[in-house]
């Protein structure tokens, strides 16, 4: 039985620096997703809420006070950003070519301005 419960980490405004790339990466593993941000795992692991064939699309969700996504890797080396369509604005979906599997891995830019608090990187 999938575990229902949403798992948020915790940020505060030091993790993020003003003007300045950062990079989120998701690791799909058997039972869980590991997050990476710039290289460093969350102490968190995150739960399949729902079986991993489901999930078709990658939505990413804007912080706060100018934060901006640029470009976004998705698993079979699909690219979007720097020119590529892509989209961060709530609710668009990002579809991926099949669905999420074990060993997949989704990577994410951003950047930051001063004040930035938040983001979110939803697999649906």
């Amino acid at each position: 039985q999938m575990r229902k419960t949403e798992v948020r980490p915790a940020f505060s405004r030091s993790n993020f620096a003003a003007d300045t790339m950062f990079e989120v990466r998701i690791e799909i593993h058997e039972n869980e997703y590991r997050i990476f941000f710039n290289g460093n795992q969350l102490v968190k692991t995150f739960p399949h809420r729902e079986d991993l064939s489901t999930a078709n699309h990658v939505v990413l969700h804007g912080g706060s006070n100018g934060f901006k996504w640029t470009s976004l890797q998705l698993p079979n080396g699909q690219l979007a950003g720097s020119g590529i369509p892509f989209t961060t604005s709530t609710g668009q979906k990002n579809y991926l070519e099949s669905p999420l599997a074990v060993g997949d891995v989704i990577t994410a830019w951003g950047i930051c301005a001063t004040g930035s608090s938040k983001f979110s990187v939803n697999l649906m």
